[in-house]
C-alpha cells in the first residue's frame, strides 16, 4: 500500500494486522514504530523471534544482530519467516514499510525472491508500504496482486498506480484516510476511509 505522509496508512496497515485471519504477522520493525503502536517488543534474536511467534506476531528489531546494516537484517528476517511458515499451517502476513530502503540493488537477494515469489506456496503474503512506488524494486511491485492507494501527488510516484490501472486524478485527490483498492486479478475496485468498519 502507498501514499503521503500522515494520510492513514500506518492505521490502516495496524488494523489489518489487528483483524487479519492469520496464525502469525512477521514485521520487519527496525526503527521500532510497529512494537509501540502494538503494545509489544521488538525481538532482537532467533531465540526471542521463536517464542513471539507462540502469540500469533513476530515483531522484528535487526539492530543488535546486525546493527545499522538493515538490509542484512531484512534478508535474514525474509528468511527465517520463510522457513518458519513452512512449518505450520495456516495464513501468515510479512509486513515491511519502505521496502525500498532494503533492496537497493537491481537484483533481490536469493531469500527476499523466496518470500515475494515462493512465500504463497506456504500461505504467506508480503505486505509491503511506502510513500513513494517509484523506488520499489520491480520485481517487488511486479509481485503485487492488490495495491491500496492513499493520496499521492508526486508524478513519479503516480506511474506505478496508474500501469497498475488507478485513474491518477483519482489517488491525487484522495483526502486524508481515504483511500482506493485495486486488485490485479479480478480489477476489483474498492473506494473507502479508514474509519470504515470493513477495510
Amino acid at each position: 500500500m502507498f501514499g503521503a505522509s500522515g494520510y492513514g496508512k500506518t492505521e490502516y496497515v495496524l488494523r489489518y494486522l489487528r483483524g487479519a485471519d492469520a496464525v502469525c504477522r512477521f514485521v520487519f520493525d527496525p526503527e521500532g514504530e510497529f512494537a509501540a503502536e502494538l503494545g509489544t517488543y521488538g525481538a532482537k534474536t532467533p531465540p526471542q523471534l521463536a517464542q513471539q511467534m507462540e502469540s500469533g506476531w513476530c515483531v522484528f528489531d535487526p539492530s543488535e544482530m546486525f546493527g545499522g546494516n538493515f538490509a542484512a537484517g531484512f534478508e535474514f528476517f525474509c528468511a527465517f519467516a520463510f522457513e518458519a511458515s513452512k512449518r505450520f499451517r495456516g495464513r501468515k502476513l510479512f509486513v515491511v514499510d519502505e521496502v525500498w530502503r532494503y533492496t537497493r540493488t537491481a537484483n533481490l537477494s536469493p531469500a527476499t525472491e523466496n518470500l515475494i515469489f515462493t512465500g504463497r506456496r506456504h500461505e504467506l503474503d508480503f505486505v509491503v508500504i511506502g510513500q513513494m512506488p517509484n523506488k520499489v524494486n520491480t520485481a517487488v511491485r511486479d509481485g503485487l496482486t492488490e495495491v491500496v492507494c492513499f493520496c499521492l501527488t508526486d508524478e513519479n510516484a503516480l506511474d506505478f498506480p496508474r500501469n497498475f490501472g488507478f485513474d491518477p486524478e483519482a489517488v491525487r485527490a484522495l483526502p486524508r484516510f481515504a483511500y482506493i483498492a485495486r486488485n490485479k486479478a479480478g480489477g476489483e475496485i474498492r473506494s473507502r476511509g479508514v474509519g470504515s468498519k470493513n477495510l
